[in-house]
């Protein structure tokens, strides 16, 4: 990072420079004020392209796909070993990370063994129950007995009857689960006759923020957690969060900071969540780890096939722009990054992270 911050201070500087004598050489206003512009647009281009480029190698290097089990050596798992292994996926995320891409059917190639799940009504206030598991936190109380019964007797009864008969497999990679996860997985594991894998979906840290903070693309929310309510947040339950917010003003800092702020905490508690789960049941289910950017083009379909080997599908769809979300994600290069919003969520987050008292985190 530091040579990038080396490079912007050269551009700034060349592009300076070389603007101050095209603007005198002419001696208008308006003509020093068009080449300022100019100068100005190509300034924050190359600045998110460095950005840009500094965050790509991590995404190759973080992004293999590899199922994670203490007694199976994935990694040489056959297609149709994969296809028989499982009755339920499930996805951990903060959401706005293309779950609803990924849960699309037309994606895969003929993958008529997989009843595809996302975000349908047994939501807040879908299921007998539901109001009361959103409204109540117990992660680190440590005990799940509503939830448990919750995913007994509602959530998994649901999947099972909106299953296609042909299917092996129910996959819901909606973020709804997150705040009775850890019943879900002990209820499946006591229910020994029910195999399950998870997919922990990742974004490109900035764009994930700002993606959580709109409602759609034209109007960002007021409050990401006031209009996210699936999501962690602090000061929404006594002992919801494990990422403490520093200093005796905790909640003053938090309601100082930006939405875009909000969201990369709501990022960083769902990680560590994500790892608290990966400690608590180490060895006792499989997952897979995905990570993609719009920026990184091609990348969503990498991670489709990722998901894909999860229910034995070798291949990926052509994908149709009328599919929900597609157009935007899919193939969407450099072209979808705005650089300006990029370059303002680049700087909230080091704000935010000297804050937090992080050593830097890159993406």
């Amino acid at each position: 990072m530091f040579r990038a911050y080396l490079l912007i201070l050269l551009l700034h500087l060349l592009r300076g420079g070389q603007t101050r004598r095209a603007g005198d050489d002419d001696g208008t206003t308006e003509h020093r004020k068009k080449k300022e512009k100019e100068r100005h647009d190509a300034l924050v281009k190359d600045e998110a392209q460095l950005i840009i480029d500094a965050r790509a190698p991590l995404a190759a290097n973080s992004s293999g796909a590899s199922l994670n089990s203490s007694n199976t050596s994935n990694s040489n798992s056959t297609n149709s070993e994969l296809r028989e292994a499982y009755d339920f996926i499930f996805g951990w995320s903060t959401g706005h990370v293309g779950t609803t891409t990924l849960s699309e059917k037309r994606m895969y190639w003929n993958p008529d063994n997989v009843t595809f799940l996302h975000e349908m009504k047994y939501g807040r206030m879908g299921l007998p129950g539901a109001s009361d598991i959103y409204t109540t936190d117990t992660w680190l109380v440590g005990n799940y007995s509503l939830e448990y019964q919750y995913v007994k007797h509602h959530y998994i009864p649901w999947l099972l009857r909106n299953k296609y008969p042909r299917s092996l497999t129910v996959m819901d990679l909606g973020h709804n689960i997150n705040y009775f996860v850890n019943a879900l997985i002990d209820y499946l594991l006591d229910e020994t006759k029910y195999k399950f894998a998870f997919v922990r979906l990742r974004r490109e840290r900035l764009e994930a923020a700002q993606s959580l903070t709109f409602g759609h693309p034209d109007k960002a929310f007021s409050d990401v957690c006031a209009d996210l309510l699936t999501r962690f947040c602090p000061f929404d339950h006594v002992t919801s969060n494990m990422l403490q917010i520093p200093g005796p003003n905790a909640y003053g800092l938090w309601a100082n900071f930006s939405n875009i702020q909000k969201a990369l905490w709501i990022g960083d508690e769902t990680e560590m969540r994500w790892q608290d789960i990966k400690r608590r049941y180490a060895g006792r289910f499989k997952y897979i780890e995905v990570l993609w950017a719009k920026q990184w083009e091609g990348s969503i379909d990498f991670a489709a096939l990722q998901v894909a080997q999860l229910f034995g599908v070798r291949r990926i769809q052509s994908w149709n722009p009328s599919w929900p979300h597609m157009e935007q994600h899919v193939h969407a290069g450099d072209a979808a990054v705005d650089p300006v919003a990029l370059l303002q969520a680049y700087r909230e987050d080091k704000a935010y992270q000297e804050l937090m008292g992080y050593r830097y985190i890159p993406a």
